[in-house]
């Protein structure tokens, strides 16, 4: 699914090791070409969320990866293509009284 720039969902029931797959693959795809045959050139961010995460820390953490195109235009380095893994989208229910453990 990379190779067709296709986004994937990955979904299984906690302890199966999905998130290191999928970062024992981004690392193996990380190297540019022409260091590795195997590699793409890949820019991994991973994203993960917790009661705590806001969207400025969302942003920042994607952002700090990217470098500026232009004035309002980011972009992974020249050459490469950034990839954005979010680990664990589920939340926990809200309590009665406003708690998110």
């Amino acid at each position: 699914c990379i190779t067709v720039m296709k986004p994937v969902f990955l979904t299984g029931v906690t302890g199966t090791g999905k998130t290191v797959v999928v970062q024992n693959l981004c690392s193996s795809l990380a190297p540019m070409p022409y260091e590795d045959p195997n590699g793409m050139g890949l820019l991994p961010v991973f994203v993960n969320f917790s009661a705590q995460t806001s969207s400025l820390i969302t942003q920042n953490t994607i952002e700090q990866k990217l470098e500026k195109k232009r004035k309002n235009l980011l972009g992974a380095p020249a050459g490469r293509k950034c990839l954005i893994f979010v680990d664990d989208v589920n939340m926990p229910l809200v309590e009665t009284y406003g708690a998110q453990p």
